[in-house]
């Protein structure tokens, strides 16, 4: 026979803030800790190319070998004396091409790095949690 306990379900987080909260305090040891907001896809490839340019193998640790990651690190092997700029105008239009090719590149989380937790809450909100945050 089972028991069913009569206790009422915690109230759903009111805002990501709230939830951000109640997943560190469930999970103290995991060290999850938010870096940033949702951003654009702009504002995803300044700080893909920045990462790049500052260690590549570090960028390549850290995101997952999608096809447009390969493209992302074969365009800086061939255009190593480019500017930050022309990496960042690089790197938006492979993210735009490869949204286009229904690659699951979003603006808010883009891509989800290699060596992360994801996930989405009961109140729909998406989560990330990565050992390089």
């Amino acid at each position: 026979m089972q028991v069913f306990a009569n206790a009422a379900a915690p109230p759903r987080p009111v805002n990501i803030d709230q939830l951000i909260l109640i997943i560190q305090h469930e999970f103290p040891r995991a060290g999850i800790r938010i870096t940033g907001r949702a951003r654009t896809i702009r504002r995803q490839a300044e700080l893909m190319a920045q990462r790049i340019r500052a260690n590549r193998l570090e960028f390549l640790r850290t995101y997952r070998p999608t096809q447009h990651i390969r493209e992302m690190d074969a365009w800086y092997l061939q255009n190593r004396t480019a500017t930050e700029l022309q990496t960042v105008d690089a790197f938006e239009f492979l993210i735009q091409q490869a949204r286009q090719r229904g690659a699951l590149v979003f603006p808010t989380i883009c891509p989800i790095p290699h060596g992360t937790s994801a996930g989405r809450s009961a109140a729909g909100n998406s989560w990330m949690r990565s050992r390089h945050a």
